[in-house]
């Protein structure tokens, strides 16, 4: 009797990943995107494909523990041809020689990822419609990892014994990505927000980002991890073990709730449906656009009007038809709070808890993926910065 592809181990749905980006925040959220797939079928395997042109690329791959095969092609190597996916039985049977228009080598015939059931292009990995899965996927640190990096942690300055979170916003001076107007936020806030939970919450403050961030004074209970060169598998894992996440529209942001790390993100600009986070015990706090005479716009009206877009604010603030406000210390500092309300549950160093898709999956893909607004946005206006109008 014939069975659909996921229903038993024999006959495993494929899912083919094509994780072209070098951005890190577009390559986490393949990877949760591919999870989230493979989560739907109670039988799938899942074929990851990536150049080799991003050191951080690597460490990801090593963090998704829902891979099968995966595909690591040069950076100078030419895009995998079409060709490659076909049943090819005749190479099978009569053990043939594999032409050379077929990608890489017999690895990618025994694996089968020559046919695949699904591939999964960038394209179709929409960030949006992420929040549509019941049962989003995670990315976890593996076990045999977990003494050296809480060794290096711990060396860096990092109590064991008491709570910390971790801090991260976007600020120009990346190697590998330009300055962003409206992405790149101040640090001044954020260095309000240190002095405010070491000295007022009782907590640490770990710092992730590059090396090109301003300098933060010096002081105890914050650890600068971002002065580190090449540190991302230890950035990953200090989130991954942090009470909870504060970050911006930064790609290593989204390792929050890539590790299912409670996650404030601040100076929000996209879509409610995925605000850079989208877990159900996360926090968005949008920036506060105004009009031209200052009058705040609800989240309604940015829906409405399409300023739920960061091209479309960036032209509405040029043309100086309305004012963009950054996060003030004051709206930092209460969202924080909640936030540390809310992980009442976490005295120390997190413990990771990575719960499974439950049994009984509908092995099958319904798409498009219809999104969910997840993330509850907070807002608070009366602390919110004003426009400078004359």
């Amino acid at each position: 009797m014939y069975q659909l592809p996921g229903q038993s181990p024999d006959q495993p749905f494929r899912i083919m990943a094509l994780l072209n980006s070098r951005a890190v925040g577009d390559t986490i959220f393949y990877h949760i995107y591919a999870a989230s797939v493979k989560n739907l079928f109670d039988h799938a395997t899942l074929t990851l494909y990536q150049r080799d042109d991003r050191d951080y690329k690597n460490d990801l791959l090593y963090f998704n523990h829902k891979k099968d095969y995966f595909f690591v092609a040069p950076e100078n190597f030419n895009p995998i041809p079409i060709d490659s996916f076909q049943p090819h039985q005749d190479i099978i049977n009569n053990n043939e020689e594999i032409p050379d228009y077929i990608f890489q080598h017999r690895r990618w015939i025994n694996s089968k990822s020559h046919v695949p059931d699904l591939i999964l292009s960038p394209a179709s990995m929409d960030y949006i419609t992420l929040t549509g899965f019941d049962h989003p996927g995670f990315l976890s640190i593996p076990d045999r990892s977990v003494d050296p990096l809480r060794q290096k942690l711990i060396d860096h300055g990092v109590s064991p014994d008491r709570w910390f979170c971790v801090l991260n916003y976007r600020e120009p001076g990346y190697k590998h990505r330009p300055s962003r107007f409206l992405r790149d936020v101040s640090p001044i806030p954020y260095m309000a927000l240190v002095e405010y939970i070491v000295d007022r919450l009782g907590g640490q403050v770990v710092r992730v980002g590059h090396p090109n961030m301003t300098p933060f004074p010096q002081r105890p209970g914050f650890i600068d991890l971002a002065s580190l060169e090449d540190a991302f598998d230890l950035h990953a894992f200090a989130i991954s073990r942090a009470r909870f996440l504060v970050g911006s529209l930064s790609g290593i942001s989204h390792l929050g709730s890539a590790l299912n790390t409670p996650t404030l993100m601040t100076n929000c600009l996209t879509t409610p449906y995925c605000p850079g986070c989208w877990r159900d015990h996360d926090l968005a706090l949008y920036l506060s656009l105004y009009t031209k005479d200052g009058r705040r716009y609800t989240m309604e009206e940015r829906d409405e009007l399409g300023l739920h877009d960061i091209y479309a604010v960036s032209e509405l603030v040029q043309l100086e038809e309305g004012w963009a406000c950054q996060n003030t210390p004051a709206e930092l500092g209460k969202a924080t709070r909640r936030m540390m309300e809310s992980t009442s549950d976490c005295q120390g160093w997190r413990i990771p808890h990575l719960p499974e898709a439950p049994p009984g999956r509908p092995n099958k893909l319904s798409f498009p993926v219809t999104p969910r607004l997840r993330v509850p946005i907070i807002e608070y206006p009366d602390l919110a910065m004003k426009p400078p109008i004359p």
